[in-house]
């Protein structure tokens, strides 16, 4: 699986551009990634979304996040607590997220009050070099960052 990061100006359009190649709308919501603390190159974090947690550990190359292990949690508050007692709490990232789907390609448009808005493109047929092309990007700001390093 291929995932790029790109920092976008104008999500409606790019919400249109999608529309018109097709893509099939995934639905809308807002997500909470709860950050603890980690050596450098490291990341641990809850993610909450859709009434749902998930456990999640990343590491990072030069060419982003990949992620390691990613566990649904049952009872979230108990794993919150102890992680919290653990590490502590490094940041917490809020945002809204509109997904789209496209033949196996999924479109996510995250909107960070602090940061902006950022398009994630996760493909399993690796093929992003032409996704972006057909999406009209032809100077994209990619970003390797996890947006906890952006706060």
């Amino acid at each position: 699986m291929q995932q790029v990061k790109i920092r976008i100006f104008q999500p409606w359009e790019l919400q249109n551009r999608l529309k018109l190649l097709g893509a099939a709308f995934l639905g809308s919501w807002d997500e909470k990634d709860i950050y603890y603390l980690q050596p450098a190159g490291s990341f641990l974090k809850i993610k909450k979304a859709k009434n749902l947690s998930f456990f999640i550990k990343l590491r990072k190359d030069g060419k982003g996040n990949f992620m390691k292990e990613v566990r649904m949690l049952k009872n979230p508050g108990k794993k919150e607590k102890e992680l919290e007692e653990k590490f502590g709490i490094s940041k917490i990232v809020e945002k809204r997220v509109r997904a789209y789907s496209i033949k196996g390609t999924e479109f996510r448009i995250q909107s960070i009050p602090e940061l902006g808005d950022f398009l994630i493109i996760e493909s399993k047929a690796g093929n992003t070099k032409e996704i972006i092309r057909k999406l009209g990007m032809e100077k994209p700001e990619f970003v390797s960052l996890a947006f906890s390093e952006m706060l």
